[in-house]
């Protein structure tokens, strides 16, 4: 069931030569049938960019995929120009080599647009090390907790 159009989120996914892990994530989201868009802003070299532009292709009448060519950016910088192309009324940022679950970016946004004193809201997190480098592999283990806030109180993003 695909979520009311104001409760899609936008996954906002910075990224630099790491084509195969974008490649990994579309597969993912693809494969999950993701309502929510993904922004990627890339700056990526050639060989990395035209791989995850073929990437875009293999995955784009499956999951809605923005990219985005931006070599001269930071990190930072980067997270922020996506945010400002994303049209939907939430987001959520993530690596290029994290994963969220669809279902509960829905739940996220129906809480949130149904809580308007929150700020976020979020679930839990697994941490998990593959035996060798690179985006795939057999799993070698899992971390303990990825982040145990629960709540925020801060008044800017800044903080």
């Amino acid at each position: 069931m695909r979520p009311e159009e104001d409760t899609r989120v936008a996954i906002l996914v910075p990224t630099k030569d790491r084509s195969e892990f974008v490649g990994r994530l579309l597969k993912y989201y693809a494969s999950v049938k993701s309502p929510h868009t993904l922004y990627i802003g890339d700056a990526s070299q050639d060989f990395h960019l035209e791989q995850t532009k073929e990437a875009i292709a293999r995955f784009s009448e499956h999951v809605s995929i923005f990219h985005f060519s931006w070599g001269d950016l930071s990190t930072h910088e980067t997270m922020a120009r996506l945010a400002e192309e994303a049209t939907e009324t939430y987001c959520a940022f993530i690596g290029d080599d994290d994963f969220l679950v669809s279902e509960s970016l829905t739940k996220c946004a129906k809480f949130l647009k149904s809580n308007p004193d929150y700020r976020t809201a979020q679930g839990k997190a697994l941490l998990f090390k593959l035996e060798e480098s690179g985006p795939y592999g057999k799993i070698d283990g899992h971390g303990g907790v990825y982040w145990d806030r629960k709540e925020s109180h801060w008044a800017t993003a800044r903080e």
